[in-house]
């Protein structure tokens, strides 16, 4: 759907969930075939999806490096509040300015927070200016030797 048109409450249905997911893995299993590095920004809530990507980078030879994104809730509820707002006054939605998604305080309560101790995956705070977490992606990435 184009990002000016919000999805349906049927659109966050599991059926449909498991359809993009499905279109998702064949993309992400391309690009890794074609020795492409790939970033996938899903959300993984559960370890058996989380183990998955991290197999599926495996298996086509790819190094796997997954970034658990951290805030606190009352900063991701403003954040939605944020976007709900922009998306409303049909300012201009862009992706890099987070705009892909219009998930709501109701699917933000749909899955609750995981203790960051259960997922194996490198944390990010994100409770802060986007340009000091991506140098701290940046360095995660340079430290492992995947970036110049």
């Amino acid at each position: 759907r184009p990002l000016k048109q919000s999805f349906l409450p049927t659109d966050y249905r599991d059926e449909v969930s498991r359809q993009v997911i499905e279109v998702m893995r064949q993309r992400m299993e391309a690009a890794l075939k074609s020795d492409c590095h790939v970033i996938n920004t899903s959300g993984y809530w559960s370890e058996r999806s989380r183990n998955y990507v991290e197999n599926l980078a495996r298996y086509n030879g790819a190094e796997f490096i997954g970034f658990w994104l951290t805030a606190p809730e009352h900063v991701l509820e403003d954040r939605l509040d944020r976007r709900a707002h922009e998306r409303q006054a049909l300012v201009e939605l862009k992706l890099e300015l987070g705009h892909a998604s219009d998930a709501d305080k109701s699917i933000l309560k749909r899955y609750p927070p995981l203790a960051f101790e259960s997922v194996n995956w490198l944390p990010l705070n994100t409770n802060r200016e986007p340009k000091d977490v991506m140098e701290d992606v940046v360095a995660q990435l340079r430290g492992r030797g995947l970036l110049c």
